[in-house]
């Protein structure tokens, strides 16, 4: 028996097939609305170019003393989808710069803002796959959610850094992060808060190993891992005191 579809499913399903592959590529598209998007590439490098010198502690009292909490709230969320993201002071002008773990300290909190700024600074940097692909309004609206949902830019700029240095299997010396931290209201480019922070790692410290691995290694390894996760509990914990915010993880 011969299938049967009613003119009207037909049109629906030529409709969808016209949307997703006869309309533009995604890298046509693109350059369409790239112009949208370049002045918050700008708002971010003036920032870069503006951000205080010296150590936070020592410029806190250009900011006014006491200060309302911004609304809405600052939420930075550890999946990047919050109002607030981080990124470090050098992805301000390369979002794509390698952050050297052995002598720096990368927190990983730019979310999708950062490769949405990656994607105007360089198109190039979106797969061909994606370019080449005809999503339409699909890959629209994944460029502008980033956009509409930070309103918060976060910025830490790390001024000290000691990687901890293991003596034996069991032991290690050192170990220490300072850094600095701003926020900036990207509604108006205000900045809204600083301060700084100083992490050391935990005192004692377990590790895994491989057989074969170099347990010195791996022991100054987890060390630096903890110096990163007690800084992002330090953040956690400075966020409500600094600017009203909360860190969600």
């Amino acid at each position: 028996m011969p299938s049967y579809r009613s003119p009207f499913f037909l049109s629906i399903t030529l409709a969808a097939l016209a949307l997703s592959g006869c309309g533009k590529k995604n890298g046509e598209l693109f350059e369409e609305v790239r112009p949208q998007y370049e002045p918050l590439r700008l708002q971010v490098q003036k920032i870069a170019a503006e951000l205080p010198d010296g150590q936070a502690t020592q410029l806190a009292g250009k900011l006014g003393g006491k200060r309302d909490a911004p609304n809405p709230k600052p939420v930075l969320r550890d999946d990047g989808h919050g109002n607030l993201v981080f990124l470090h002071v050098r992805q301000l002008s390369d979002v794509d710069v390698r952050i050297d773990e052995l002598s720096d300290l990368n927190l990983y909190l730019g979310g999708d803002f950062r490769t949405l700024l990656g994607w105007i600074a360089k198109p190039t940097t979106l797969s061909a796959a994606t370019l080449e692909s005809r999503s339409g309004q699909k890959f629209l609206d994944m460029l502008a959610k980033p956009r509409a949902q930070v309103r918060y830019l976060g910025v830490y700029r790390p001024v000290k850094y000691e990687r901890p240095i293991a003596q034996d299997e069991k032991s290690f010396t050192g170990g220490r992060a300072v850094v600095e931290f701003f926020v900036y209201d990207l509604a108006d480019g205000k900045l809204l808060a600083q301060w700084t922070q100083t992490t050391r790692p935990d005192e004692t410290v377990s590790y895994l190993y491989k057989p074969g691995e170099d347990k010195k290694e791996r022991l100054e390894s987890w060390a630096r891992s903890s110096i990163y996760t007690n800084m992002l509990k330090a953040l956690g914990e400075a966020l409500p005191r600094e600017i009203g915010g909360e860190f969600v993880k």
